[in-house]
Order: C-alpha cells, then sequence, then structure tokens
C-alpha cells in the first residue's frame, strides 16, 4: 500500500478495461461506487496509495443516487450540543464550496415559526448567533459568489413575501440559514472520480468483488467478474476497503472466515429506508429551501395536533431545476427496512403505497399548496438505521478493521452516513487501515478542470452534443443509456424528460436502455441480486480464499431530516 513510485498509470483510470487493470498491481482496492468508496479512492490517490475502485453497478448509483441533496452545515447538532458533528459539517461543506462552486451552491434555508416546542424566534435567535460564532471559517478559501452569509430572523411579512404559500395563521416570522445544495448530483460524483482518475487511481463499473485471496491470513488481492463479459479476474493488492454501502455488512460477513468476529458483521448496516420525493409544483420560496412541520401549522393555527405529526421532524422543501419547469423535492421520508437491499431487475427499495400516501398527506398538512400535487419521482435508498426495525437514521459511521477480530489483515469496512462528511470518514478509513503508512496528500493533485461536454444541466438536444457524446460516454465508461440519464446527467430525474432523452439518445449511441439488456448470456451476475454469487473464480495459485458476497457500491449518504 505505498506510494506509487511514478505516475505512468495515472489517469487510465475510467476507460480501462477490466483485463489491463488486472496485469498491474494496485496500493488497495475499494470495493463500492457510492460517494464514499468514490471519497476513499480519491483521498487514497492524492496521497499516492494507487488506489482501484470495483463497483458492480454504475457509480453513484442506489442511496447515492436518491439523496435530498443538501450539503448540511450541521446547524441541527447544536440542538443537542454535538459541537463536534457542527464543525465537521462546517469543514465539509467548505471543502465541497472550495472544490466544486460549479457544483454546489449556497442554499439559502427558511424555517416558518409559529411559537410551538424549540421552534421560536427566542429559542432560534441565540442558536443562530452561536451557529455564526462557531462557523467563523466558513468560508475560508472560498470563492466569493459561493460563500455562506450570516443567519438571522426574518419578521412574517418578510417570509410571507418570500414563501406566500407558507401557512399564515400564528406565524410570527422564520429561521434563515444558508447551507448548500448539489446542482447536479450525477455530475459531482463524476467529478470526484474524475478528479481521483487524475490523481492515480483507476476505477471499473460493472465489476462485481467476489472473494478474497490471502497469504499468511492477510489480503493480497481480490477476485472479481467484469459483468459484460462475464470473465474473472483477480486484482493484486495488499489492502481492501469494503465500502459498499447498503451491502457492506454482508459483504464484511463473507470476507470473514467462519467464526472470526464475536459480533454480527452485518451489524455494519441495520437498514432504514430514506426518500425524497419530485413533486410537479413550483418551488414554495424561489431559489430558498423551506423546511415545513405539520405539527407547528396546525398548533399556529389553533387546530388540534395530530400525536404523529407532533413528533415528526420538519420536511424540507427544496428547489429542484433542470426539468421541463421549476419543481420541488421534498423530503425527507423515513420508514423501518426489512426487506433485501435490492431487487432483481434492478429495482432498488421503494416505500410502499401506504407510506408514501402517509408522507404527501403529512406534507399537506405542512403546507397546503402541496397537498394533491403530482409525484413525478421517488428517490429511495437505504441507510444505516440506529437499531434493527428502526426508522431513525444511526448518527456516527461505523467501521470494521477485520484483523482486530480474527479476520484477514489488510481489510477494513466502513458504513458512513452523511454524504456531507464522506470525504472525512474516507480519511478516517485510510488512517484506520494504514496508520503511520498513510501519506501526506501530494502536491500537484488538486482537481482537473471539468469533463466539457456534461455542462448542461437540462435535456437540450443539439447537432455539437451528438457528435460530442460517444467520445463523452467513452471517457466516463458509460454501458448503457440510463447510465447517462441517471449516472451522468439529471436527465433521468423528471419520467417525461426522461423519455424524450432516451429516445434521442438511442439514435445517437445505439446502446441498449438499461444493462441487463445487453448483457444477455454473457454470464454476468445481476447486480441487484443479494444472494452468494456464482462460483467464477480462475485457478489460482493462492493458498487461501475467503468466500465474496454482494460486492455492490453505492455507499450510504445524508439526507435532509
Amino acid at each position: 500500500m505505498s506510494a506509487a513510485g511514478d505516475d505512468a498509470h495515472a489517469g487510465a483510470g475510467l476507460a480501462v478495461t477490466a483485463s489491463a487493470a488486472a496485469a498491474r498491481s494496485h496500493g488497495l482496492i475499494v470495493v463500492g461506487g457510492g460517494i464514499q468508496g468514490v471519497m476513499v479512492a480519491l483521498e487514497a490517490a492524492r496521497r499516492g496509495h494507487r488506489p482501484l475502485l470495483l463497483e458492480a453497478g454504475d457509480f453513484g448509483g442506489a442511496t447515492t443516487a436518491a439523496s435530498l441533496r443538501i450539503v448540511h452545515g450541521g446547524l441541527r447538532y447544536l440542538q443537542s450540543a454535538d459541537v463536534r458533528r457542527f464543525l465537521e459539517s462546517v469543514n465539509e461543506r467548505r471543502w465541497f464550496l472550495r472544490h466544486f462552486p460549479d457544483l454546489v451552491r449556497p442554499l439559502p434555508c427558511l424555517m416558518p415559526l409559529y411559537g410551538v416546542g424549540l421552534r421560536r424566534r427566542s429559542t432560534l435567535r441565540p442558536a443562530l448567533r452561536l451557529n455564526d460564532l462557531l462557523s467563523l471559517h466558513r468560508n475560508r478559501g472560498v470563492p466569493r459568489g459561493a460563500r455562506i452569509p450570516p443567519a438571522g430572523l426574518l419578521d412574517r411579512d418578510g417570509l410571507l413575501a418570500r414563501a406566500p404559500g407558507v401557512c399564515p395563521r400564528g406565524l410570527t416570522g422564520a429561521a434563515a440559514w444558508t447551507d448548500a445544495q448539489m446542482t447536479q448530483p450525477q455530475r459531482l460524483v463524476m467529478e470526484l472520480l474524475r478528479w481521483a482518475v487524475s490523481a492515480g487511481a483507476t476505477a471499473l463499473a460493472r465489476v462485481e468483488a467476489l472473494s478474497l485471496s490471502l497469504h499468511g491470513g492477510a489480503v493480497r488481492g481480490v477476485d472479481a467478474v467484469d459483468l459484460r463479459t462475464g470473465c474473472t479476474h483477480h486484482f493484486e493488492a495488499s489492502g481492501v476497503v469494503n465500502a459498499a454501502g447498503p451491502w457492506s455488512g454482508v459483504l464484511a460477513e463473507a470476507f470473514d472466515p467462519p467464526g472470526a468476529r464475536d459480533a454480527e458483521p452485518h451489524e455494519l448496516v441495520r437498514p432504514q429506508l430514506s426518500f425524497n420525493v419530485l413533486l410537479d409544483a413550483p418551488p414554495p420560496a424561489g431559489d430558498a429551501a423551506v423546511a415545513v412541520h405539520a405539527g407547528d401549522a396546525a398548533a399556529g393555527a389553533g387546530d388540534a395536533v395530530r400525536p404523529a405529526d407532533a413528533a415528526a421532524g420538519a420536511q424540507f422543501l427544496v428547489p429542484h431545476a433542470g426539468g421541463p419547469r421549476p419543481m420541488t423535492m421534498a423530503g425527507t421520508g423515513q420508514v423501518p427496512w426489512t426487506g433485501a437491499t435490492g431487487v432483481a431487475g434492478g429495482a432498488g427499495p421503494t416505500p410502499s403505497e401506504a407510506q408514501l400516501g402517509e408522507f404527501l398527506d403529512r406534507l399537506g398538512r405542512a403546507h397546503p399548496p402541496l397537498a394533491g400535487v403530482a409525484v413525478r419521482r421517488v428517490f429511495a435508498g437505504l441507510l444505516p438505521a440506529e437499531a434493527a426495525g428502526s426508522a431513525e437514521p444511526r448518527h456516527r459511521p461505523r467501521w470494521i478493521e477485520h484483523d482486530r477480530h480474527g479476520g484477514p489483515g489488510g481489510l477494513i469496512s466502513v458504513a458512513g452516513v452523511k454524504y456531507t462528511t464522506a470525504r472525512l470518514v474516507a480519511e478516517q478509513t485510510l488512517r484506520r487501515l494504514l496508520g503511520s503508512g498513510l501519506h501526506a496528500v501530494r502536491t500537484g493533485t488538486g482537481r482537473p478542470p471539468p469533463a466539457e461536454g456534461w455542462a448542461a444541466a437540462r435535456f437540450e438536444p443539439t447537432a455539437a452534443l451528438a457528435a460530442a457524446l460517444p467520445g463523452l460516454c467513452e471517457a466516463e465508461a458509460v454501458s448503457c443509456l440510463r447510465d447517462v440519464t441517471r449516472g451522468r446527467t439529471g436527465w433521468g430525474d423528471d419520467p417525461e424528460v426522461e423519455a424524450e432523452a432516451l429516445d434521442w439518445l438511442g439514435g445517437v449511441l445505439g446502446l441498449p436502455v438499461d444493462f441487463e439488456a445487453q448483457r444477455g448470456d454473457a454470464g454476468g451476475r445481476d447486480p441487484a441480486r443479494t444472494g452468494p454469487p456464482p462460483d467464477r473464480r480462475a485457478a489460482s495459485t493462492e493458498p487461501e480464499r475467503a468466500e465474496g458476497g454482494p460486492g455492490r457500491g453505492a455507499a450510504a449518504e445524508e439526507h435532509a431530516a
């Protein structure tokens, strides 16, 4: 896991084949291509550790693709006096704004106040002042147009002027602060990955980890199947990071020898389902997000408050651009989950009709203009829960250092909990794995210029785009049309736009709509299936082998709550 002696293979990364990647050794292997795995690859590459990232599906899918797209500064943690988490969030939000001002913007946030509980002017005024005081460094190094202004309070008329649909009865004003929003989340993941590749990483999509190869009880590499061809390859490395998101617990258990642990490895991720909803309604406050609470609205109006509304958290209404018209994303619904991590055929977990209906009914009570509004799409993913069968998401990342429990040396599993702090968790993961062997960030490994050609947030078919797309898709390992509409652009957010885009892209690229349609009988495994993989291992001279499981990616991320 030492630093590279040279950068001969730097930048080969996204267009390289599995067989070419198998022909050279790597410093470490990262399993999982969601935000957590991508950040581990980036942090390792910038330190010269030559990472190889393996993702069974497409980069940035599953939970990573389902976020509310807010990069939180941690204001809510001051309510529980968790200053450490607050400062971590402020620092990591600043990191995104510094390095990606083209893809992350300041997001004004408004919370209507009705004098209920802690959500009243007398309580929020000192909290907002403390927020500003503790985050004095929040704009250090941030470009002028991406800086976070001070927080404050609005009076009743000031709020109604910005958000006229807010329930007016009992309204006393609003808390006003600024967080950040990913304007093109698909491009953000890909630009992070391109940065990792430019610093020396290699990344393979549709390559699923099957098993570890071991020698003397320590990791020596990973056997994985190329789902495009059905061929199995051995990738050599002396360290492995399991960052497979909802699948990381299953993979951790599979990579350990029988009886290695004194606790259940799948405790790494006890999943709960979080979901966000795209609504066919204009944002209630223009470019600002609004946090509404059904219980507060009822109490302010003098109506009886439903117990479920009183117990529920706020619902965030976030502006969404890129569709045929401005729309609103609402989130985040959180419910218990006891099902599988994936469904055969590529469909992911999703809320039941009853769970979605309950969320929408509560939203209509909190913000009446949204009652009965059409749902355009539901974005759902699995996050670690505080306890089995709980809807409450876990608040801290968790690691398994496998050699401390009788497992292989050089293997660590991680389950992050927030998109915002994924980079920090990646750095902490590498410190746990490499210890004093972790190198400092090398000079000359800053972010490269963004990929040209993907810049348009909206789908606008042109002759220039048609001419550029084949090269763009080859450079970013596109396998099917949905990789373009959902993994490289936001053209798949709205079904109406996606249908038009898929029709046009089919004529330009000649690719199948979905990856499953192109695989046929190539022998690859359904990357959404959660059972044991078929035995595709090639003959090997390695003396030990640890069986693998679903080496799936898309790490857990933050949803607003």
